[in-house]
């Protein structure tokens, strides 16, 4: 749960586990609110729409973690658990909160609503490139953001939460 602290302003440098990764500027959005895509060698995505909310997939293109209004969501048998700090008397704890199949199924909504917002932000041109990182030097940025576009139309109709918050799946 650490990373949820953790200041997201570069994470285009920062998220190195993101082999091939694009920092976007999106009219519309506050100057400097950057979102990031990336994927990982497996193929997995994650997105970051500045520091919240956040996005990740497993291999199997499920949805494995998300940060959305200060928890860390996880995926725990095919539902959502919401995970927050909070500090009791000087004492830091977790608390866990486990959502039922409507809110986890409301979530999903939200998640393919942002998402296709993306796509369609960049569709029409509304998307602007300010730094790209690819594993290979033939990559394009281009070509990253027509993988991005090709995995949301492939993948967020029939999007599922994972069995598990790992990668692998």
């Amino acid at each position: 749960m650490a990373k949820q602290e953790v200041d997201r302003e570069d994470i285009l440098r920062e998220a190195t586990a993101l082999v091939n990764r694009v920092k976007l500027e999106v009219s519309g959005r506050a100057e400097g609110d950057h979102i990031v895509f990336g994927f990982r060698e497996c193929g997995s995505l994650a997105v970051y729409f500045g520091g919240e909310p956040v996005y990740q997939f497993n291999a199997n293109q499920a949805l494995r973690r998300a940060y959305h209004q200060g928890c860390l969501l996880k995926a725990v048998d095919c539902l959502l658990v919401s995970m927050r700090r909070e500090r009791l008397d000087d004492k830091l704890q977790l608390l866990s909160t486990s959502w039922d199949e409507e809110k986890t199924q409301e979530f999903v909504g939200q998640v393919r609503r942002d998402m296709f917002q993306l796509v369609e932000a960049i569709a029409a041109g509304e998307a602007q490139v300010k730094g790209f990182v690819a594993a290979e030097q033939q990559t394009t940025a281009e070509m990253l953001t027509a993988q991005f576009c090709n995995w949301c139309n492939d993948h967020l109709p029939d999007l599922q939460v994972a069995r598990v918050p790992s990668v692998s799946g």
